[in-house]
């Protein structure tokens, strides 16, 4: 291939072996960046398989992730497969919007791959790949070629190219080092018709290991989860918010089409919890409505949350999620200083009072953002916010510091003021929390445990008194008994019934 892919590794006509990896990186902590491990459902990877395999290639998915394998464990499973193309998947569709800022793991799995002697296309798609790519060629110059934008039309074009049937120069988002320079093909495409994107390939997946939460079968011995959209894209465009893979322009799966997956789920593979990934659930009332209604309809043993804003859903859309089985609904409140939240979110303090209102009468429980580091913020509006969103009824604790992604207004901030010397993630992960405020490291590291304190001391002592009524016995034992075999899980159930028990259960 004359544009830069090594020659040798150019492929037969024909069917090929594609194996997808998911790569195991368990929590991640850098610095003051955080960002707990999720097991769940890889749905662009179950996707991307499912096309692949209807063109009739041979596809394999390795989710080192929910089985728990290390990187020369994955390595060797993966060999043993003998693909011809290796997908590696950064993180999976429920990460792209706030990956983790870096590439140490990818680079350790690229580098054993090719000393185990894997000779075949190494392919690199997600966020990472998206927000910094050429940082990415450079630092891992094993990965063969990379996808940038949404990853299912480019995956489907990069796989024909490599057959002889398609110029490189179209496929959508490819990018690779040629002679040492990076060479860009056609620019990121998105998924106009998201119903022509096949029905994921659950069966290809460990469908019996996905979690809500890595102790949620502590809690819930039956809880089998999975992850799925409704929509794409988000036209809000939040200061802080990473849209590289889902763009502004919202796409939307028909309701039929989401309803028949569901169907899938829980006939098949018995799955009694989802997740909505949509970034802003609800915003097609239309389509929402009816699928709601086919929800009651279904009458599925079935809970459910999703991720929206506070000023989207009005109180007949929540009496019917509530009728449809919704418990949980994530909503980034991120601070409780009016100008701030105008600023970065473009939403008031009012609404977010009368949302919270209209919740307390449907059972439906919120799970607040509460972002540390935000431009303009100062130490007194941290604290004050804790306290506003306590004395609301609604968890308060800092969920994370910001982290200036590229294409946000934090990272084009951050550089100007030169706390960003360097376009790749080391300088991304050090000025993280510090772009468009006076913050310091030691600062914000005493304005977080202050306000986890406050809010750890607040749901033990409250929910302690609460515990005995909440009929969580079974799942008390369970955590007590789990605490010296695998305290980490232990300790986070154990956290979970408190807050369960103060703030309702999920």
């Amino acid at each position: 291939m004359s544009e830069g892919i090594p020659s040798a590794r150019l492929l037969r006509p024909g069917p090929q072996r594609l194996t997808f990896v998911n790569l195991n990186l368990g929590h991640f902590k850098q610095g003051l960046v955080y960002k707990a491990n999720r097991m769940w459902t890889p749905y662009s990877v179950a996707i991307m398989a499912a096309m692949q395999r209807d063109r009739g290639h041979v596809c394999r998915v390795i989710d080192a992730n929910a089985c728990g394998l290390s990187l020369r464990e994955t390595v060797r499973a993966l060999l043993e497969h003998r693909p011809d193309i290796a997908v590696l998947v950064t993180q999976p569709t429920d990460r792209w919007q706030n990956p983790y800022p870096s590439i140490d793991g990818q680079r350790e799995f690229s580098r054993l791959l090719r000393a185990s002697g894997f000779a075949g296309v190494l392919v690199a798609l997600g966020p990472q790949p998206s927000l910094l790519p050429e940082h990415y060629l450079r630092k891992i110059p094993q990965t063969d070629v990379i996808l940038t934008g949404e990853p299912e039309p480019a995956l489907d074009a990069l796989v024909c190219h490599l057959q002889g049937g398609l110029p490189a120069a179209q496929v959508p988002g490819a990018m690779w080092l040629h002679q040492g320079e990076v060479v860009r093909a056609a620019p990121p495409q998105r998924v106009e018709n998201l119903d022509a994107l096949p029905l994921p390939a659950f069966d290809l997946l460990p469908m019996q290991n996905y979690q809500f939460h890595f102790y949620s079968r502590l809690i819930d011995p039956q809880h089998r989860f999975a992850f799925i959209e409704t929509t794409r894209g988000c036209p809000y465009a939040c200061s802080f918010c990473n849209l590289s893979l889902y763009g502004t322009r919202v796409r939307r799966f028909s309701v039929q089409r989401v309803l028949h997956e569901i169907d899938l789920l829980v006939q098949k593979w018995r799955v009694n919890y989802l997740f909505f990934g949509d970034l802003t659930f609800g915003m097609h009332k239309k389509d929402t409505r009816e699928l709601l209604e086919g929800l009651v309809e279904r009458n599925y043993p079935l809970r459910w949350s999703c991720q929206t804003r506070v000023d989207i859903l009005d109180e007949p859309m929540l009496a019917l999620m509530s009728r449809a089985g919704c418990h949980r609904i994530e909503a980034g409140i991120e601070t409780a200083a009016p100008e701030l939240l105008a600023d970065v979110k473009n939403v008031e303090i009012r609404r977010l009072r009368e949302f919270i209102a209209m919740l307390a009468d449907f059972d439906i429980k919120l799970e607040t953002g509460h972002l540390l580091g935000l431009p303009g913020q100062t130490a007194r509006d941290v604290i004050d916010s804790a306290r506003f969103m306590r004395a609301l009824g609604v968890r308060f604790k800092i969920t994370a510091v910001v982290v200036p992604y590229p294409g946000t207004r934090e990272f084009e901030t951050g550089r100007a003021e030169g706390k960003i010397t360097a376009p790749d993630w080391p300088a991304i992960v050090r000025a993280a929390g510090k772009c468009g405020n006076t913050f310091s490291s030691l600062r914000l590291r005493w304005l977080r445990l202050r306000v986890q304190w406050m809010y750890y001391w607040y749901v033990f002592t409250r929910g302690l008194m609460r515990l005995p009524a909440s009929g969580q016995d079974g799942a008390l034992v369970r955590g007590l008994l789990r605490l010296p075999l695998q305290p980490r899980t232990a300790l986070g159930g154990l956290k979970r019934l408190f807050e369960d028990a103060l703030y309702g259960k999920e």
